[in-house]
C-alpha cells in the first residue's frame, strides 16, 4: 500500500469524482497584514511496514515535495504572500494520506413500472473495484504560538496511479481559494 507519497495522487485526480475541499481556522487569529511564511520541514511519518513486507519506498518523495511546495508559492505569490525565514507571519506544512477503498455497487437489478410507481429491485448480486482515497492538507501554523491557525483539505481518488504537476496545482489551487479565512472565493 503507497501510504503517502501517492496519495496526492489520489487527492488530485480529475477522474470521476472531484475534489472535495474543506477548510478549518482559528477564529481568533487575525489575518490582516500577516503576509509571509517560511516552510517547516516535511514531518517524518514512520509507518511500519506489515509483518514480512519491506517498509514503503512511497513514505518520503522529493519530487511530489517539490510539486507541492512550488504550487503552494505560486498560489500565495499570487496573494500578496511572500517566503521570510527571518519574521514569518505563518510556518507552513503539508501532509498526505492515502487509503485503499472498495466500493461495491448492486448489480443485476430489475425495474418494474406499475400501478404504485417504478421500483428498483435487485437480484442479489453485487460488483466491487477497488481504489486509492489520498487526503492533501495544508497547515498554515501562527509563527507566534505554534498552533494551528488554518487548516485546509482536499479528497479525491485516482485509478490510474500517477500524479504530475497539473495535478497538484489543481488541488492546491483549490484549498488556497479558501484561504485566508474571510477571502472572497
Amino acid at each position: 500500500m503507497h501510504r503517502l507519497g501517492l496519495a496526492l495522487t489520489v487527492a488530485l485526480a480529475l477522474g470521476c469524482q472531484s475534489l472535495q475541499v474543506q477548510v478549518d481556522f482559528d477564529e481568533s487569529v487575525d489575518f490582516v497584514g500577516r503576509t509571509t511564511y517560511a516552510w517547516l520541514e516535511p514531518p517524518v511519518v514512520e509507518v511500519p511496514a506489515s509483518e514480512g513486507e519491506a517498509p514503503d519506498p512511497f513514505e518520503r518523495n522529493s519530487l511530489l515535495d517539490g510539486r507541492v511546495r512550488a504550487a503552494v508559492e505560486r498560489g500565495l505569490e499570487a496573494k500578496g504572500f511572500r517566503p521570510s525565514e527571518e519574521d514569518p507571519s505563518f510556518r507552513l506544512q503539508y501532509y498526505v494520506v492515502l487509503r485503499e477503498r472498495t466500493k461495491i455497487r448492486p448489480s443485476g437489478g430489475v425495474y418494474y413500472g406499475g400501478l404504485y410507481g417504478p421500483y428498483y429491485g435487485s437480484l442479489g448480486g453485487s460488483t466491487s473495484y477497488d481504489y486509492q482515497e489520498g487526503t492533501l492538507i495544508l497547515d498554515f501554523i501562527d509563527a507566534d504560538t505554534g498552533r494551528i491557525a488554518w487548516r485546509g483539505w482536499a479528497v479525491g481518488t485516482n485509478r490510474q496511479g500517477y500524479y504530475d504537476q497539473a495535478r497538484v496545482d489543481e488541488a492546491i489551487g483549490k484549498i488556497l481559494a479558501r484561504f485566508p479565512p474571510g477571502h472572497a472565493q
